[in-house]
């Protein structure tokens, strides 16, 4: 099963440290610009404190436990820290090359195959699919080479990342999703994944995807899953819990959200593999309060346990990491 070392690389990681780090203090410098919001996903105002971390405040609503960072930066600030994030140049002329192989095995051709998967069983035509935030382009690489669909697409605002997806031979439109017309881009299948944690608007978000949509096409999406195993577990300790992360929806408030907009939710699925291995850490390196019963688990008997107990914990909606399939209802 795949370890957190394979994508994140230890000696990286480690040098990555200190780009975090002034990424943060970018951000500590403009609280005073900060917005505060309503639940992101239910829209209710009654929600309570929980956590907080280098200096920023993560409220858990109440009514449906969708827990999000409250006050948050503004839609300008997200696009000068986006722009300027020297983290993620790091990432971009780093880690993506260096663990491009490890994830490209255990991360992307298990997507593309879930993808196809997913069309195939809800008998999506395989026209046109559209990855909106591309990144390195690895997936519709892939997805490409599988020769499933017609068209694919690479959809990435930010300069550097869409240069790196021309380089392999992807179409790339250049630009957010919500500033693309209508009548510029009309998809089978729009997915996107770890997207929506980072948006100071995810509805609107939503919007914008379903516009560009084909009548009866999917929108496929994965996230952080705020009530999953490793950040329950982990808390402020968590890693998933930081500046980047502005909303943390669970299975039940990511629907009620998608709803109210029109999607009809077809599927909810946590197929995380990596929450048993950094629980397991967090224990030894004693980030998580002492468990006799996790310490067995995950600790005294991890070969025997482990891949089961992280096999539970996808089979039952409660890893960290969730998917949500969802389709545009066919109109006559």
């Amino acid at each position: 099963m795949l370890k957190e070392e394979d994508i994140r690389p230890l000696d990286l990681v480690k040098l990555q440290h200190g780009y975090v780090k002034e990424d943060i203090r970018w951000l500590q410098e403009r609280k005073n610009e900060f917005i505060e919001t309503a639940c992101v996903a239910c829209n209710s105002e009654d929600y309570q404190l929980m956590y907080q971390k280098n200096g920023f405040s993560y409220v858990k609503c109440k009514q449906c436990e969708t827990l999000f960072m409250n006050p948050r930066p503004s839609l300008k600030n997200l696009n000068d820290f986006y722009r300027n994030s020297k983290n993620y140049k790091f990432w971009s002329k780093y880690i993506f090359p260096e663990t491009e192989n490890a994830r490209r095995k255990n991360i992307v051709k298990p997507r593309v195959d879930r993808i196809i998967e997913i069309c195939k069983k809800h008998n999506i035509d395989t026209d046109t699919i559209v990855e909106i935030g591309s990144a390195y382009g690895s997936f519709c690489e892939e997805m490409m080479e599988r020769n499933k669909f017609k068209n694919v697409i690479a959809v990435e605002p930010t300069p550097d990342l869409a240069a790196i997806c021309r380089k392999k031979g992807l179409k790339v439109i250049e630009s957010m999703v919500e500033l693309i017309p209508e009548e510029e881009l009309k998809a089978n299948v729009i997915v996107n994944f770890e997207v929506i944690e980072h948006l100071f608007d995810p509805r609107n978000f939503l919007l914008s995807m379903k516009k560009n949509i084909k009548n009866g096409g999917l929108l496929i999406l994965s996230c952080p899953n705020g009530e999953g195993f490793e950040m329950m577990e982990m808390g402020v300790e968590s890693t998933t819990l930081d500046h980047e992360h502005l909303n943390y929806f669970n299975t039940k408030s990511l629907p009620i959200l998608m709803e109210t907009i029109g999607f009809e939710i077809l599927e909810v699925l946590t197929p995380g593999v990596l929450d048993a291995d950094i629980v397991r850490k967090g224990l030894i390196n004693q980030q998580v309060k002492e468990d006799l019963f996790l310490k067995k688990i995950l600790v005294d008997a991890w070969g025997e346990y482990g891949d089961n107990f992280q096999k539970f914990l996808q089979d039952n909606l409660l890893s960290t990491h969730m998917w949500i399939v969802a389709r545009i209802a066919l109109v006559d």
